[in-house]
């Protein structure tokens, strides 16, 4: 099968080619051209499969490539690439494999385009740095352990239209202090909110008709629940709350 580079380039405004030397210009105000040989390739069906762990700054996935259009993040492509501190996906790409970019402990922005319509289990768990996330529009599900340990994360947006957080989907995300949970949410999963200690209150809409076990353990916050079904509504598990938790349950609470 053949196979082509992958072009990215560096956050400090670095131009990469897929060639194997470094030119330096002549001036010292000007930008080096560096000429960097990655192991990142994409395949002939448009799938990253894996990625230098070495690689240093941001990381520029392009649309296509000698007429190769890049479709899909694959599983563990860019797992553990710890100096990566930002990743652009373009229109275009569909699918964020299993654990693609998991561990990417030095990564603090990611951007998502709306074109991705599936981010797979523990697509983003431990990136220790990664501060706030815009999910894609046609994004419907968050997967299991999407952005668990994820401890600095602050801010999740959640689009219009997702159904379900599955299991633990926001686990141990100690910083977050905000999200959004959508009319259109119908399944949060076990331990999704797990240790999330940051988070000071969260609206439970009454589309909600799924709640697992632990959602909210060892978390101290006001929860604010639509529906007037307390406290243990049908379909959500006795223990939804979890153990070790402090947090305030209102009822019939409406609309923010």
């Amino acid at each position: 099968m053949r196979r082509y580079m992958l072009i990215v380039l560096l956050t400090v405004g670095l131009s990469i080619t897929s060639c194997g030397t470094t030119e330096k210009s002549s001036g010292s105000s000007s930008p080096s051209r560096i000429h960097y040989p990655l192991s990142s390739i994409i395949g002939h069906d448009g799938t990253i499969d894996d990625f230098d762990e070495n690689f240093v700054g941001t990381v520029l996935i392009p649309p296509e490539f000698e007429g190769v259009p890049v479709t899909e993040i694959g599983d563990y492509a860019f797992a553990s690439c710890n100096q990566v501190t930002r990743i652009v996906i373009p229109d275009g790409v569909t699918t964020i494999g299993k654990e693609a970019f998991a561990d990417c402990s030095s990564l603090e922005s990611i951007h998502i385009a709306d074109s991705v319509v599936s981010i797979n289990e523990g697509a983003f768990k431990q990136c220790t740095s990664l501060v706030s996330v815009d999910l894609p529009i046609g994004l419907t599900v968050i997967e299991e352990y999407v952005f668990a340990d994820c401890s600095s994360l602050l801010e999740v947006t959640v689009p219009d239209g997702m159904t379900a957080i599955n299991r633990a989907g926001f686990f141990n995300c100690t910083s977050i202090n905000t999200i959004s949970i959508p009319s259109s949410v119908e399944t949060i999963g076990g331990w999704s909110f797990f240790n999330c200690e940051d988070l000071t209150e969260i609206f439970i809409p009454i589309s909600v008709t799924s709640m697992g076990s632990q959602v909210f353990r060892n978390c101290d916050l006001t929860i604010n629940c639509q529906t007037s079904d307390s406290p243990t509504p049908n379909g959500w598990a006795d223990d939804w709350q979890g153990e070790w938790n402090h947090s305030v349950v209102n009822w019939g609470v409406p609309t923010p």
